[in-house]
């Protein structure tokens, strides 16, 4: 049986395009993952604007007051009510994750001394050396956040300011949201 010879003739045009394709793909997703956070901040922020938008509406009507004023109100009431949630729950989970950490070892070797399935494992994969030995570990994670001085500030200022600007872009797309729905709507 002879083989038959096949040539394939491509055109230089064709591997530039291809090439070219390539290289957009590779720079779109390395775009992507240098705009990440900041998407994902608009993203909630949009969100939260469409979540807010019916209050907003609402409380026009109802007040008879400008659509400004609506959303300063709506806006002023929402960081009011999170902050309020923040301050409430955040204490109380930070104290009772830290008694749990204090506590592990204890529970662990409580667990240990029942005759159950449980106290098996715990016995065979030694659990609670191992609590032992993470306890003062995870104390200090939850304490001091695990990170130096500088990290620990960084990290706080980079949440504010994701925060501050999340919060701008909400104000902003309740402000001139209906404006924009309608600009877009006659495209």
């Amino acid at each position: 049986m002879e083989r038959k010879r096949v040539t394939v003739a491509i055109e230089t045009s064709t591997i530039v395009r291809v090439l070219l394709l390539v290289l957009a793909f590779v720079g779109s997703i390395w775009l992507v993952t240098r705009v990440a956070t900041p998407l994902v901040w608009v993203l909630v922020a949009i969100f939260l604007a469409v979540s807010l938008d019916p209050a907003v509406n609402g409380l026009m009507k109802a007040l008879k007051v400008s659509r400004l004023w609506a959303t300063g109100i709506v806006f002023a009431l929402f960081v009011g009510f999170v902050s309020f949630m923040s301050a409430s729950l955040v204490p109380p989970l930070v104290n009772q994750t830290q008694a749990f950490a204090t506590q592990l070892p204890g529970l662990v070797q409580q667990a240990e001394n029942s005759d159950t399935y449980l106290s098996r494992v715990i016995s065979d994969y030694d659990l609670v050396n191992r609590a032992h030995d993470v306890q003062d570990d995870l104390i200090a994670n939850i304490t001091t956040g695990n990170g130096t001085a500088l990290g620990i500030v960084v990290s706080i200022f980079s949440g504010l300011a994701a925060a501050l600007t999340i919060l701008t872009f909400t104000f902003f797309m309740l402000l001139e949201g209906p404006h924009w729905v309608r600009v877009l709507g006659n495209y």
